[in-house]
């Protein structure tokens, strides 16, 4: 059309060439954040509900199953997933500090199969 042969037909000369916009159609506020959740007790799937109280800042989540219960305080941005991670966190702490005093009871020196090593003389305390 121009009378060129490189390649370039349908471009305008001194004219940027222009992208394609992608429009993003999913507002933020439209995504849900889910609410019902699985009972790392009873193993139960979508068993636990969480319930938000703004007005004395505590959060509620229990299972319908076992009845297992947590509380926790919360602020004003706080969601139901907030909510149980922080259950969750709990449950792993106490569970380390459950394995942590089961292995204290036997002291892997003294206690057990070998009575018969010695306790080496650089140890750091």
């Amino acid at each position: 059309t121009n009378g060129r042969t490189d390649g370039r037909e349908g471009e305008r000369m001194g004219r940027k060439k222009s992208r394609k916009r992608v429009i993003n159609t999913r507002n933020p506020r439209d995504q849900k954040v889910p609410t019902i959740f699985d009972c790392p007790f009873c193993n139960h799937e979508k068993t636990v509900e969480c319930e938000l109280n703004k007005d004395d800042a505590i959060g509620i989540i229990k299972c319908r199953i076992c009845a297992a219960r947590f509380q926790v305080t919360i602020t004003a941005l706080s969601e139901p997933i907030d909510v149980y991670s922080e259950w969750i966190d709990q449950c792993e702490e106490a569970n380390k500090a459950d394995r942590d005093e089961d292995r204290g009871d036997i002291d892997p020196i003294e206690g057990g199969e070998h009575d018969d090593l010695e306790e080496p003389d650089d140890v750091l305390d």
